[in-house]
C-alpha cells in the first residue's frame, strides 16, 4: 500500500482514515472471500479423496469378492478334480484286486495241476542226490555232506521264483512250477537233515533185493494159484459125484415108479395110488376112503 499524505487540516486525516479503514475492510473481504475459496477449495478435495477412497474401497471388495468367487470356483473344482481321483483310484483299486483275484486262482488251478505231476517225477527217487537230479537238473558229484549242501544251494538259485519271474518275459506256469520245486527241494533236504532221506542209494543192490522179492511173491503166487487149481479139481470132482448118484437116485425112483404103476394097474378087487410124498415111488392102498400107509414111505 503506498503512504498516505497527512494533510495538516482534519478533514484530510478523516478522510485518510476513512479510506483506509475502506481499503481494510476490503482486504478482510477479500481475504475472507480467499478463505472461503481455500475452504471450498478443501472440500472439493476431500469430497475427491473421499469419493475415490470410497472407489478405491470399492474396486478392492470387488476385487475382494472376485478373488474369493475364483477361490471358491477353484475350490470346487479341485473338489471335484479330487473326487475324480478318488473314483479313478477306486476304478484302478478294484481292476487290480479282480486281477489279483484272478491270477490266484489262475495261480491255484496250476498248483493243484503241476503238484501231482512233480510228485510223479519224484515218486520213485529214493535219495536226496537223486531227487536233485531228477527234479533240478543238478548232479551231486560226491556223498560228502559239504558237496551235498553245494547241489542244494545250486538246485534253489536255478529255481528261484524271482529269478525265473525276472523280467515278466516268463508265463506263469513256469513261475508257479518254480515254486513248487523250490519248496519241494526245501522239504526233501530238511528230512535229509533230519535222517529222513538218505544221501545215496545203491540200484544196484537194491534191483538185486527186489529181483529176489519178485522171485519169492511169484513162487508164492505160483503155489497158491495151484493150491486153487487142486481146490477147484476136488470141488468139481465132489460136484460130479454127486450129480451122478443124484442121477442114480432119480434112476432108480424113475424105475421103482414104473414098476409101482404097473403093480397098482393089475391089482383087483382094491383101490390103489401112487404117493405123491415119495414122489410115486410107492403107491397108497386106499379101503373106504381111509388111506393106508405108503408101501415105500413105511
Amino acid at each position: 500500500m503506498g503512504k498516505v499524505r497527512r494533510s495538516s487540516s482534519g478533514g484530510g486525516d478523516a478522510a485518510a482514515r476513512k479510506a483506509e479503514a475502506a481499503r481494510e475492510k476490503k482486504r478482510a473481504a477479500e481475504d475472507e472471500d480467499l478463505d472461503d475459496v481455500k475452504h471450498n477449495l478443501f472440500c472439493a478435495e476431500t469430497k475427491e479423496k473421499a469419493a475415490e477412497a470410497h472407489a478405491a474401497a470399492l474396486r478392492d471388495a470387488v476385487a475382494r469378492s472376485a478373488r474369493e468367487a475364483e477361490a471358491a470356483r477353484e475350490e470346487k473344482r479341485a473338489a471335484a478334480r479330487l473326487k475324480v481321483r478318488e473314483a479313478e483310484r477306486l476304478d484302478e483299486l478294484r481292476r487290480k484286486q479282480a486281477s489279483s483275484a484272478s491270477a490266484e486262482r489262475e495261480k491255484a488251478a496250476l498248483v493243484a495241476r503241476l503238484a501231482p505231476l512233480l510228485a510223479g517225477r519224484i515218486e520213485d527217487c529214493r535219495s536226496f542226490s537223486e531227487i536233485l537230479q531228477v527234479l533240478c537238473g543238478v548232479t551231486v558229484p560226491g556223498e560228502s555232506e559239504v558237496q551235498v549242501e553245494k547241489a542244494y544251494k545250486d538246485a534253489l538259485v536255478k529255481h528261484h521264483p524271482d529269478r525265473v519271474g525276472k523280467g515278466g518275459s516268463v508265463s506263469l506256469e513256469k513261475v508257479v512250477e518254480a515254486e513248487e520245486i523250490y519248496k519241494i527241494v526245501q522239504n526233501k533236504h530238511a528230512d535229509w537233515q533230519a535222517g529222513k532221506l538218505p544221501t545215496s542209494v545203491d540200484r544196484d543192490a537194491e534191483a538185486r533185493a527186489e529181483a529176489r522179492r519178485t522171485a519169492k511173491l511169484s513162487r508164492a503166487a505160483a503155489a497158491r494159484k495151484a493150491a486153487r487149481r487142486a481146490k477147484e479139481a476136488e470141488a468139481g470132482k465132489e460136484k460130479r459125484e454127486a450129480k451122478r448118484a443124484e442121477e442114480l437116485l432119480k434112476e432108480r425112483k424113475d424105475k421103482k415108479r414104473k414098476t409101482n404103476k404097473r403093480n397098482a394097474n393089475t391089482l383087483m378087487g382094491r383101490e390103489w395110488t401112487m404117493c405123491l410124498k415119495c414122489e410115486g415111488a410107492g403107491i397108497y392102498d386106499i379101503v373106504d376112503d381111509d388111506e393106508v400107509d405108503c408101501d415105500a414111505c413105511s
